[in-house]
């Protein structure tokens, strides 16, 4: 019991109730306070899921920008810019 008081103390006190950010990185660096997700390298990319455009399809209610990068049909980086019920597949950089 004295466990569990202590743990909520500790969050009340630091005011990090449901506050959380991770950082990718090799230096040690803390995420930068603007984002969720924080990835940081010189020297390496990030890799995106990739698929086919059937396998995208197959998604069941893609977030509003979800984004993968389609390897057939059209290759290229995709995000949902629908609704989850009513996806809407824009190929990144097609300006038409």
């Amino acid at each position: 019991m004295k466990s569990i008081v202590f743990f909520l103390a500790c969050f009340l006190i630091t005011g990090k109730v449901g506050h959380t950010q991770v950082a990718i990185n090799t230096d040690g660096s803390l995420p930068d306070t603007s984002a969720m997700l924080d990835v940081k390298s010189d020297s390496l990319g990030l890799l995106m899921p990739r698929m086919t455009l059937q396998q995208r399809d197959l998604i069941l209610l893609p977030a509003t920008g979800l984004m993968i990068f389609q390897t057939d049909s059209n290759p290229g980086f995709y995000y949902n810019a629908g609704t989850p019920a009513v996806p809407i597949w824009s190929n990144v950089g097609n300006t038409g």
